[in-house]
Formats: C-alpha cells, structure tokens, sequence
C-alpha cells in the first residue's frame, strides 16, 4: 500500500494543498486533517522508498527554516494569522519535495519530468484564468481595458478571497510561468509539449497584460534577457548597455519615481509607500533579530508598533512587499539566511543544470525553468507573490521541477555508462572492492561533517548579523545576504558530491 501511495503521491497531495490554500474559507478541523494526511503520505513514502526523501540542494536551509519555526511561533501575537501562515509554508515544503520525489523515484523519471513540466504549465495557466474572475483589476494602469475588466464576472471572489485578490498576485504567477512556457514552445521538439507550452503561454501573457503588474513587467522583461545571455552568446553584447540604461533612468527619475511606476499608483502601492513598509520591515528586524515579530503577523505588528504616515491607519498591509524583507520578519535573522540560502541553492542548481544540458532535449526546460526563478527574484523585490498557497504552491512546484531537471542532466548518468563484459575488469573489481568501500565511507564521513560545518556557519552567521544590525543595517543585511550565499553553495557542493556518490556505488 505505501508503495502505491508513492508512486501517486503527487495527485494524492493536490486536495491537501487545496484545503491550506482556503483557510478563511473551511473549518479549522479541516486544516488539521490536511497536515496529518500531509505527514501520512510522507511516511509512506519513507516506508516504500527507504528514505524519506531524495537528496536536494535545498535540504540544509530547509531544516533550518524547520528548526527556527517554534520560535517564530512562540514570538507570534496572533494565533489566527500564524496559523495560516504555517499552514502556507508546509504546503510548499510538501509541494517542493513531492514533485522531487515522484520525478526521481521511478525507472522513466525522464518521462516524469516531461509530464511535470506540461502539467506544470497547464495548472499554472487554468489558475490564472480562474484568478481573474476574482481578481482586483484596474482597467487603467498603463493600458486602458475598462470594457474587458468591467465585462470580467467576479464569481469566485467569495471563495477565494471576499475582499478580492489583488492583481500583483495573479500578474505574478502568470509572469513566473510564462518564461517557462515561452522555453519550451522554442526548444521542445515534441510536437505535444510545444503545442500546449504554445496555448499555456498565450493564456499566460494575455493574464500578466490584464492584471498590469508592473512589477511582473519587469521581472518577465528581466528574465527574458537572462533566458537571452545565457542562450546566445552574441547577447553579452547589450549587458554594457542594458547596465548604463538602468543607471540613466535611475539618475534621471530617481528611486522613488522609479518606485511608482513599477508598484503602482497611490498610498500603499506608491513608491512612497513602499519605501516605508520597507523602513517598517527593517524597524522590525533590528527589534525582533531573534525570531521575527510572529510568522505571518506583520500588519498587525506594524500598526501596533509601527504606524504608518504616508499610509491611512484603516488600509491593510498584510506583507512587507518584499520576498527578503519578509522572510526576515517572519523567521527571524535566522531565517533569513536560510531563505537565501535557499534561492542560493537554486541559483546555482539551474546554472549548472543549463550548463549541462547544451546540446540536450532539456535545454528549454532547463532555461525556462532558470527564467521563471529570475522573474519570482526580481518581482519578489516589490511585492511578496508567495504571501499566500494560491500562488506559491505552483511557484514551488516550479522550484522541485528544477530540481528534479537538475537530477536528468547530472553527470554519472548509470544508463549512458556501458557495461561490456571483461573478464580482467571482474578480477581488478573484485580485488579492490574493500578498498572502494573504505574511501567511500571516509568520504561519506567527510559529507557529514560538511553538513555539520554548514549548520555552524549558518548558526555563527545568524548570531553575528543578530549583533550587528541594530547598530548599522546596512552591514547586518549585507552579512546575512554573504552567509545565506555560503550556505546554499555548500548545499549544492553536498548534494552533487552525494549524487556522484550514489551512482557510483549503484
């Protein structure tokens, strides 16, 4: 029976993910039954693979993000609000690692992966069509479509969300999986993939135009630009130019009237407003360095302690506007390094993974894949796409995707090795197979200490950030971005070092 959940894990997931992505919308007994099911399917899985999970570069943040939540919870003032928030990031754990795991635990992972991709981009666009039946529209930000957002029927808004879902977050899940889509419709040559990645990316880019998220604007523009260098080589080209446009435009309109564009338009979406949720953020960190001021807490703790100016006291501002900010104030310090420890690891990952795959059948979905990380880096500097499960859960599920291609391009592939019979290798084989054993054993010892020498740069770093922030921000974040940046290197560093080990041995 475990095994027969394992290998439909995935779909098995899908109502869990459900239930955590409507919580204002069930009764509370309904979120608990989705964590047990949650850690059911993850004990099947342990049971019929022996493990609980395949290694990835993401696995050492994740533990700390997981050893740094009691404490985050125990500064919470809002039990309502970090409940919610829990229940969000558990669910994209559980997403992350399910795609991984269903891709890699199977004889045709290759086959798997194709289908992860497809379905990836298929999901992605049917939640961003049905999103804008209940999403904020204004007709009017750049272009004008009054007649087409006013036609649009809200009928899901009460489900969803009664106040309605703001259009950042629709733009941005739809600006995330574009490039992935634009990818495979130029690279794939299976006529099927490129036919729905084709229809997927249509529906995709006519969502991001609807919403006018400026910010998915430019983290789509950014990231195809990227997808650019990393295909052409002739496009290193416009990096010089592309570098002093920035520096002129922001010399000549400055921050903040940069700020407006790209957020949007008054109070809390002007570039005034955003640099003071930013401020607030930071006021935050230097108070709470330890464990954040309560996961998922952070408008209630900001109109409390923190009252906005330029923000009228009755508007809701339930995040910090930006990916980085806001893990800091939800995890504290700690998790801060460890959430860019994370988006480190994946940096890296997709590098390596594109690098591999030239000349390959999994150049597009590599790159696309690379894109879309871009696009969540670069939106996330202005508003926090993943603040809720509707959209994260598809975000992270691209994350395990990567990972998972990462796994299809490693080197030491065991089915492209050949294996002719020769009886004088049989011989040499045998006589230095103790010898094999022992070196894989010291080297699986080193591993563990690599693991162990992680936790403590993670922790020394943490502390050391902890003491310097309060007195000079800008050095503390500084540290935390350097430390965060070491920890998921040596992430990557463990997990292909381990990869080349276990195909060695196999």
């Amino acid at each position: 029976m475990a095994r027969r959940v394992a290998d439909f894990e995935i779909f098995l997931l899908a109502p869990a993910i459900l239930v955590l992505a409507l919580p204002a919308s069930l009764p509370k007994i309904f979120g608990g039954l989705a964590l047990i099911w949650i850690v059911f399917l993850w004990l099947c899985r342990f049971i019929a693979r022996g493990r609980l999970s395949v290694k990835t570069p993401v696995d050492l943040p994740v533990l700390f993000l997981l050893l740094a939540l009691p404490l985050n919870l125990y500064a919470s003032a809002d039990a309502e609000l970090s409940r919610a928030a829990v229940f969000r990031f558990i669910g994209e754990i559980a997403v992350l690692y399910a795609v991984v795991n269903w891709a890699a635990s199977a004889p045709n992972s290759v086959a798997r992966v194709r289908l992860l991709s497809v379905g990836l981009i298929a999901v992605g666009s049917g939640v961003t069509l049905l999103g804008l039946l209940a999403t904020n529209l204004s007709g009017s930000k750049v272009l004008n479509f009054d007649s087409l957002t006013n036609w649009l029927p809200h009928l899901i808004t009460p489900l969803v969300n009664p106040l309605g879902v703001n259009a950042n977050f629709t733009g941005g899940l739809a600006a995330v999986l574009l490039p992935l889509a634009l990818a495979q419709a130029l690279w794939t040559k299976e006529p099927l993939t490129r036919f729905a990645s084709l229809g997927g990316g249509l529906i995709l880019g006519a969502t991001l135009l609807i919403t006018q998220s400026r910010g998915a604007w430019l983290g789509v523009a950014l990231a195809l630009g990227v997808m650019a260098l990393l295909s052409f080589r002739r496009a290193w080209l416009l990096l010089p130019v592309l570098i002093l446009a920035l520096g002129a435009a922001l010399n000549f309109f400055g921050v903040e009237r940069l700020l407006d564009f790209v957020a949007g338009g008054g109070t809390i979406e002007s570039g005034a407003g955003r640099l003071e949720i930013w401020e607030r953020a930071l006021y935050m960190l230097q108070d709470f360095p330890f464990t954040g001021v309560g996961i998922g807490t952070f408008g209630k703790v900001a109109s409390i302690l923190y009252p906005f100016f330029t923000i009228a006291p009755d508007t809701l501002v339930p995040h910090a506007h930006n990916v980085y900010l806001q893990a800091g104030v939800d995890h504290g310090i700690p998790g801060m390094v460890a959430i860019i420890g994370f988006l480190t690891a994946l940096c890296v990952t997709g590098l390596i993974s594109i690098r591999r795959a030239q000349d390959t059948p999994w150049r597009g979905l590599a790159i696309g894949l690379f894109g879309a990380l871009v696009v969540y880096l670069a939106h996330g500097m202005f508003d926090a796409i993943d603040n809720t499960l509707k959209t994260s859960a598809l975000i992270y599920a691209s994350f395990g995707l990567l990972i998972a291609t990462a796994r299809c391009v490693m080197p030491f592939d065991i089915s492209a090795q050949t294996t002719e019979p020769c009886h004088a290798q049989a011989i040499q084989s045998v006589h230095s197979v103790n010898a094999a054993s022992r070196r894989w054993r010291a080297l699986l010892g080193a591993l563990k200490s690599a693991s162990f020498q992680t936790a403590l740069l993670w922790t020394l770093i943490s502390l050391l950030a902890i003491g310097i922030i309060g007195d000079n921000a800008f050095w503390g974040l500084g540290l935390v971005a350097l430390g965060g940046s070491a920890v998921g290197l040596q992430g990557v560093l463990i997990f292909f070092r381990r990869a080349a080990v276990e195909n060695a041995r196999a």
